[in-house]
């Protein structure tokens, strides 16, 4: 357990942080706000089954490596450095504090606490989005776990930045601890057939721009109402049969009758052709089909137009 006013260390730099506050937590661990030398900073804290020497080894090397190059390199909130306890046991990592005056959660926009990215702001967005992904896999990276939660969003200007850079990996490099966020995930990275991949990625990069665009999940249609419990046997079943809600041949898994899904309905008639084009392709040949995947280039195109 961290608590308020407690000494952490940094291995590489070598100074002592002061632990501020916790601020939240996930599946792997927490988050705590922290003061260094150069004012407030954050640092993630891992659970004991995830904090692993393989873990530090990853986050070391992604320390060495740096985030990737070019325009795409604030995008990325990297880990800075390997946080350990006085007794010299491995918590977690350093990083970078987050505006979060400035930066939302899609979450947060979606439920109204956040102000409504406008069209333009949706594509300057989108497009920062797959090109910071497009930066990381050209380096031969494969960021494992795309989803809504390590996304934040400039509402008004777009800006956009990528966190929870612990697990990324090289691509098709074994062993991994972490699969992704169920309901992001590739069907074959569900169903184990495959592990999390650059191939991977892109699936799931399609579902979180379409939740940007069409504010719903590609899948959750006939078959998600239908269940009485939505819960994980019922989302595992649904994600990797993978029927598309807008798929143009096969209906089985369609928007209900229901005004609960006016927002998805209205979302996908106003959403530009180009647009539906490629969601279309990547929720169905795209979902069963690794090569049928789109592109990051592909997104880029479409976002630029």
């Amino acid at each position: 357990m961290i608590k308020p006013g407690q000494k952490v260390h940094c291995d590489i730099s070598r100074q002592d942080l002061i632990v501020k506050k916790k601020l939240g937590e996930g599946s792997q661990g927490a988050v705590y706000l922290v003061e260094d030398s150069k004012g407030p900073r954050v640092i993630k804290c891992y659970n004991a089954e995830q904090s692993t020497d393989d873990q530090r080894k990853n986050i070391i090397a992604l320390i060495r490596t740096g985030p990737p190059r070019k325009s795409s390199r604030r995008r990325f909130v990297w880990p800075l450095d390997i946080v350990k306890s006085k007794d010299n046991k491995f918590l977690g990592y350093l990083m970078d504090i987050i505006d979060r005056s400035k930066y939302a959660e899609l979450g947060e926009i979606w439920s109204g606490i956040r102000q409504t990215p406008r069209i333009l702001q949706k594509c300057v967005a989108s497009y920062q989005i797959a090109q910071a992904y497009r930066a990381l896999h050209l380096d031969g990276y494969c960021y494992k776990d795309i989803s809504q939660g390590n996304v934040m969003i400039d509402p008004a200007t777009g800006d956009v930045l990528i966190c929870d850079n612990d697990n990324i990996s090289v691509n098709n490099s074994g062993d991994t601890q972490v699969y992704g966020t169920l309901d992001y995930m590739a069907p074959e990275v569900i169903t184990r057939a495959a592990k999390p991949s650059i191939q991977s990625d892109l699936f799931s990069l399609a579902v979180l721009l379409f939740h940007l665009w069409i504010k719903h999940h590609p899948y959750h249609g006939l078959m998600e109402y239908s269940f009485s419990c939505w819960d994980r046997p019922a989302q595992t079943k649904v994600y990797s049969r993978a029927v598309f809600i807008f798929d143009p041949k096969d209906k089985s898994n369609r928007l209900p009758d229901d005004p609960d899904y006016e927002t998805p309905r209205n979302g996908w008639l106003y959403c530009p052709a180009p647009l539906r084009n490629l969601f279309t392709r990547a929720f169905t040949r795209g979902a069963t089909n690794p090569d049928e995947r789109v592109t990051e280039g592909e997104w880029l195109s479409a976002f630029i137009g």
